[in-house]
């Protein structure tokens, strides 16, 4: 099960970074060149009401689009869970954890674990560290958005 990780430590508490995280409609506004261009939910609900089993739309840069399952929606993280049945399958999960001893600074993690048929393929030449590369950038342009008073 390939695991890839990316964390950032950001100068807000894990409250604020969730709120500001589930703004979905402010992705375009910081994402700059990252990956995830836009998150949606496909229902009417808004992104704190969603729970496991509602389905997003989520468009990544260069085109592509995908329709994930939340698996989770908490204080902690919000997971989803996007697959090809019996093919390959990603929990793509983003964390909010408080910095040991400071409630006003998280720490951000963001990861994507796989299983299934071909899941060695997250591993195959490169596409770990590319993956990581974007986990990277979108945390970064994350978080310069959110610590701007």
């Amino acid at each position: 099960m390939p695991l890839v990780t990316s964390q950032i430590v950001i100068a807000a508490s894990p409250a604020a970074v969730r709120a500001k995280f589930l703004d979905f409609t402010q992705i375009p506004k910081y994402s700059g060149s990252s990956i995830i261009q836009s998150i949606a939910p496909k229902t009417s609900k808004v992104p704190t009401e969603l729970t496991k089993g509602d389905v997003l739309r989520v468009s990544l840069g260069g085109g592509m689009s995908f329709s994930p399952t939340v698996l989770e929606n908490s204080e902690q993280a919000f997971i989803w869970r996007g697959y090809i049945p019996l093919i390959i399958c990603g929990d793509h999960g983003f964390r909010f954890k408080e910095v040991e001893g400071n409630n006003q600074v998280t720490l951000f993690e963001q990861d994507e674990e796989y299983t299934g048929t071909l899941s060695f393929l997250a591993n195959w030449k490169g596409q770990k560290e590319k993956q990581m590369k974007h986990f990277d950038e979108f945390n970064r342009h994350f978080k310069k958005w959110v610590e701007e008073k």
